[in-house]
């Protein structure tokens, strides 16, 4: 079988990497010559490696960002890794009969021959050392953010900067079935399209009217591609669920506290009132959980304790 390959372009690979460790590196803005800002990098990778303590350098600050800089650097080589793994399983190669196939397909050229994709996923799990159900859960992000008109170098920095929130936004927005979209709640999908795109309420409506799933995918997807495009401009991953949840969709909260006066677990439902994609104001219900009225033996109410997030925890009893 003959194959034509793209050759690879290390040059742009060194530009790329470049760029993308340039907020990590021991420099400061522009300062410095060409020579500086190597031996600065170099610096730079050569913490990513070690197991030494930083030293005491003048600078406090600059002694513990000799920690943070490998983790930002691991994070970045770890996410470039997967991003490739996932472009080695997208049909990119041509071959003799003038189809594409996925690169790992190609892989039998070069001595590396496997039965399925499955085969060469887990190969490169235990190769790696990475998790083979995350890399599973990872390649999925990328494809439904491919779905949703999102990929490339866009794609790898959305995930990098918060990657288990971009999973679960992917996985809010849509029904999936893999990595084939399988439908919306209609109410979801406008109440969505109201908090960011309120243009585009009347074609949904249309699309769901019309009951045809691709009319309804082309109508939604802009709206689900903005919705992840707010979450990037959140600081915290966390900020960016409580939008999408509490201020788009209007989702209830529960929080738990300990009563000390009725000793019991009480739960406060929040929910937020809505009106045409704007938060208006809350409703509030508490409800008191009289779990000793089953007489619980003592394991069992430990049990709830440790695993409902109490949040006067120091108020359990003993």
């Amino acid at each position: 079988m003959e194959t034509n390959m793209i050759p690879y372009d290390y040059s742009e690979v060194v530009v790329d990497f470049l760029e993308d460790i340039s907020g990590v590196v021991k420099t400061k803005g522009e300062e410095g010559t060409p020579e500086e800002k190597l031996r600065a990098i170099i610096g730079t990778l050569g913490d990513l490696f070690s197991l030494e303590t930083p030293t005491l350098l003048d600078n406090p600050e600059d002694n513990i960002r000799q920690i943070v800089r490998s983790t930002k650097l691991a994070n970045i080589a770890r996410e470039k890794a997967m991003y490739r793994l996932y472009l080695m399983t997208i049909p990119s190669v041509k071959i003799d009969n003038g189809s594409l196939v996925p690169m790992w397909w190609a892989l039998g050229d070069v001595g590396l021959d496997f039965e399925t994709q499955e085969d060469f996923i887990d190969w490169f799990t235990k190769q790696s050392g990475i998790g083979r159900a995350s890399t599973f859960r990872r390649l999925r992000v990328y494809q439904r953010l491919e779905k949703l008109g999102i990929s490339g170098k866009d794609a790898w920095m959305k995930v990098l900067k918060m990657p288990s929130t971009m999973q679960e936004i992917v996985q809010l927005l849509a029904k999936w079935n893999r990595s084939e979209f399988m439908g919306v709640d209609e109410r979801v999908a406008l109440d969505l399209a109201k908090g960011v795109l309120p243009e585009a309420v009347p074609g949904i409506e249309a699309a769901f009217q019309d009951g045809d799933i691709d009319k309804i995918a082309e109508a939604y997807f802009p709206v689900a591609k903005a919705i992840i495009q707010e979450a990037e401009t959140y600081e915290s991953a966390k900020d960016a669920m409580q939008h999408i949840k509490h201020d788009i969709l209007g989702t209830p909260t529960v929080a738990y506290r300990w009563s000390v006066d009725e000793q019991t677990i009480v739960a406060t439902v929040t929910t937020p009132i809505i009106d045409n994609g704007t938060v208006k104001g809350e409703s509030q219900r508490e409800i008191a959980l009289f779990i000793d009225a089953l007489d619980p033996p003592q394991p069992l109410l430990d049990d709830i304790f440790k695993r409902i997030p109490i949040t006067n925890r120091h108020d359990l009893p003993s």
